[in-house]
């Protein structure tokens, strides 16, 4: 027999013990990495899915849109524009803070005005898009 295959015969590989410690070690530290993904993702869904906004009633002004809207979702919603028809306009009081379970009016500013049609309007928060979606028709 050779040298080199005597060599190669006497070699181990890693002791059972450090291989077991091993295996253990990486699916602690994959475990670790998985659960904080996850709770990362969860806590932001959650977040979004608490948000509920229900537009009860809307007006039609020459200079404005009025409507009440109600929070009905988990938590305080700050609303910061609204969308009609595709287009996005601001609010005459600025940003708006609406808390759990209440309601208030708000005011759509400087909308261009279409006397006989068909209005989409839904409202953006911080954390979502097309919040409280309605559809209204004028006059």
């Amino acid at each position: 027999m050779s040298v080199k295959r005597r060599l190669l015969r006497n070699k181990k590989g890693v002791a059972p013990t450090i291989s077991t410690i091993m295996m253990v070690a990486i699916t602690v530290i994959s475990m670790t990495l998985a659960i904080g993904v996850g709770q990362n993702i969860i806590a932001t869904r959650s977040a979004q899915m608490g948000e509920r906004l229900c537009v009860e009633k809307v007006f039609f002004n020459s200079t404005h849109i009025q409507a009440y809207v109600r929070n009905t979702g988990h938590g305080d919603l700050i609303l910061e524009n609204a969308l009609v028809n595709g287009k996005m306009y601001d609010f005459i009081e600025g940003r708006i803070t609406l808390f759990e379970d209440y309601g208030q009016y708000i005011f759509i500013q400087n909308y261009d005005v279409d006397p006989q049609g068909m209005y989409v309007i839904s409202f953006i928060s911080s954390r979502n898009d097309g919040l409280g979606k309605t559809e209204v028709e004028y006059p």
